[in-house]
């Protein structure tokens, strides 16, 4: 959009609308993330937060394109009733795209519990945290992970931002949206740190610790809008280099010092969950700033139509990845019961690991093509306003 001086700080009402198209990098980012979570998860980098660094690539990704979205259609929007309109097609859109695969596989673990009368995975004793959205509350209170549904506390986090977010972008006022964006972002460390103080183990698992990701995330997608000379940050686009080497000069130090401190982060607690994870977050933000406009330099990595395509199925990876070594082991359990060759080949962790990836790479394609996609295409219906990746 083309604006004059004047124009409000987020977005214009006049001129060639922002873009909204597809992004294939946004996916080769997916990719990306996604493979950090199950590499740290099979091959236990623990030392190494990889794990937590894909979870919060994927919140920034997030955060990134939903407000957005919701920035562009609301500078477009001339009634109330338009904004409500754009958020009942949001969380159909939303619904359609997360709850059918969280819940199959949610209903078919307790359904098999159920049949064999087996506590299967715990289910029984999460089914109502699982349900609701809350199992990041409970593996909070307990102190424990809430395994294989640990991996579930991510998403539990997204669904209970996307149940405000969207009403706060679109009516808190255009002129204080950056304002309220930076308090959310403080309110994440802060969050850590004090939840670190009262003794609370898991501390970065509630929304208010995760929001600094989410919202850095959505504070690069609100300057997005500055290269369609649609606010007064246009002077990004003639600082670009100087950006670049200052994310790079960051990046290199902030995870430089991850890779120096590995396995010593007890030891400066505070410090891990205040500026490694802020820090990192801003890099990613950084990241997918750079990538929705095109990294010419990552280019043939991130639109690889193979890193393209894990990208697509990340969901499906993320979701199953960790109930496979599980399913894996019950499956050799009730073929091998007495330790055969084939047994103790599966309970080497490396090889039992490899099998994993593949069988949960081929069930997360199995369920894109037979689950996720054709629900997906049922979106088009309630597209309005709203852009593919949403």
């Amino acid at each position: 959009m083309y604006c004059d001086a004047d124009a409000p700080l987020s977005i214009c009402k006049a001129g060639r609308p922002a873009s909204l198209e597809y992004r294939p990098q946004i996916d080769g980012l997916r990719a990306v993330a996604v493979g950090l979570v199950i590499i740290s998860h099979y091959f236990h980098f623990s030392k190494i937060p990889l794990g937590y660094w894909g979870v919060s690539l994927f919140f920034v990704i997030s955060g990134f394109l939903i407000t957005r979205i919701l920035l562009i259609h609301k500078a477009n929007a001339t009634t109330d009733r338009s904004y409500f309109e754009l958020i009942k097609n949001f969380y159909i859109r939303r619904g359609l795209r997360i709850y059918p695969l969280y819940y199959f596989v949610i209903i078919l673990i307790f359904s098999i519990a159920c049949l064999t009368q087996f506590n299967l995975f715990g289910i029984f004793d999460r089914i109502w945290w699982l349900v609701f959205y809350v199992i990041n509350v409970q593996i909070f209170s307990d102190g424990v992970w809430a395994d294989p549904f640990s991996h579930f506390w991510s998403l539990a986090v997204e669904e209970q931002f996307y149940l405000f977010w969207p009403f706060l972008i679109l009516f808190v006022p255009e002129k204080k949206i950056f304002a309220v964006i930076l308090i959310f972002i403080l309110v994440g460390p802060l969050s850590r740190v004090l939840t670190m103080y009262l003794g609370y183990e898991r501390n970065g698992i509630l929304l208010s610790a995760v929001f600094d990701a989410l919202c850095i995330g959505a504070l690069f997608g609100w300057m997005t809008l500055a290269d369609e000379g649609c606010s007064k940050l246009k002077w990004l686009k003639t600082r670009r280099a100087l950006l670049d080497i200052t994310a790079i000069v960051v990046a290199t130090a902030i995870f430089g010092f991850a890779f120096l401190m590995a396995g010593e982060r007890e030891s400066f607690p505070y410090v891990y969950n205040v500026v490694m994870r802020t820090g990192s977050a801003l890099i990613f933000g950084w990241l997918v700033f750079r990538a929705y406009e095109g990294i010419d330099l990552l280019k043939p990595l991130l639109e690889n139509r193979r890193l393209v395509y894990l990208g697509r199925i990340s969901y499906g990876l993320y979701v199953y990845h960790a109930f496979v070594p599980h399913l894996i082991i019950y499956l050799d359990r009730a073929i091998a019961p007495q330790k055969s060759i084939y047994s103790l080949y599966l309970w080497d962790q490396q090889a039992l690991h490899a099998v994993s990836f593949i069988a949960t790479f081929t069930l997360a394609a199995l369920s894109w093509t037979l689950m996720e996609r054709p629900i997906n295409r049922l979106k088009t219906r309630f597209s309005e306003g709203l852009g593919s990746h949403v």
